[in-house]
């Protein structure tokens, strides 16, 4: 998880290792340049993948919750192309999936309403 910490930590060697860059260019040291645009190069992949475009750190947190959607809506899309087929079968196993942050096959029938407002 990134914080504000992390990303200032992020910047101050971002500083140092552009400023060793400046010092091996005029000293004309490839070997420690090369080296240097690898590691700002390996900082810009990571502060571009933990950060928005406007420079806000991304929070993770509601993926979960999204990636919850997409399975209920999912297994709602089988179990209602499956009444066309078998009726009782897709009674039977809307009666005992059980989706949310764990998806299991409940033993007892649930009540599927109460799980989603829970």
């Amino acid at each position: 998880m990134t914080d504000d910490k992390t990303l200032s930590e992020i910047k101050k060697a971002v500083r140092a290792i552009t400023y060793k860059l400046q010092i091996a260019t005029e000293n004309n040291d490839l070997a420690v340049a090369e080296d240097c645009k690898s590691q700002l190069e390996k900082f810009n992949d990571y502060v571009s993948k933990v950060t928005t475009p406007r420079g806000k750190i991304k929070y993770f947190a509601d993926r979960t919750r999204r990636h919850q959607s997409s399975v209920y809506r999912a297994v709602q899309l089988y179990i209602k192309q499956l009444r066309f087929i078998d009726a009782a079968e897709a009674d039977y196993i809307a009666k005992h999936v059980v989706i949310g942050r764990v998806c299991y096959w409940s033993v007892d029938p649930i009540d599927s309403q109460s799980i989603l407002s829970a």
